[in-house]
């Protein structure tokens, strides 16, 4: 177990407060980003999943927001083919969509968009969109980051 007593004790003090907020706002969801992990069995990626389970678990969320740089410098430091970027993605968003268990909203950041070749829109979506509970994926026209 990653939690710390006192990561249990924000949750349940961020319950209170969104419960509070339900009478007036109806759109909850908890933001991660800069994951940086560097295999979809990084303890990082176990723990953010531990993290978001008791979230989602405790807090009725609506979605969760990636808002991307979920791999270290894989692409940059060491030589990776886009179908091993593929699997990582798939792999580390997967296990991430099952700890919460509602849609997961992916935005393609900088250490995202990078691989043995550029990443294109059809690449990112081929990855995202209609998987982890949505119908779309976040990028720019160019099939930049953003």
């Amino acid at each position: 177990m990653f939690l710390t007593r006192e990561l249990i004790n924000s949750v349940t003090t961020a319950k209170a407060k969104v419960g509070a907020l339900r009478a007036v706002d109806s759109v909850v969801f908890p933001i991660f980003t800069d994951l940086h992990a560097n295999s979809a069995s990084d303890p990082k990626v176990s723990m953010l999943c531990e993290l978001l389970t008791l979230i989602c678990r405790e807090i009725e969320c609506d979605m969760v927001v990636d808002l991307g740089d979920n791999p270290n410098m894989l692409g940059r430091s060491e030589h990776i083919s886009n179908s091993d970027l593929k699997k990582f993605f798939e792999d580390v968003l997967g296990q991430i969509y099952t700890a919460c268990g509602i849609p997961l909203v992916n935005v393609n950041g900088n250490h995202d968009a990078i691989g043995t070749d550029f990443f294109k829109p059809d690449f990112w979506n081929d990855i995202v969109k209609h998987k982890f509970g949505t119908d779309f994926a976040v990028y720019d026209e160019s099939g930049s980051y953003f």
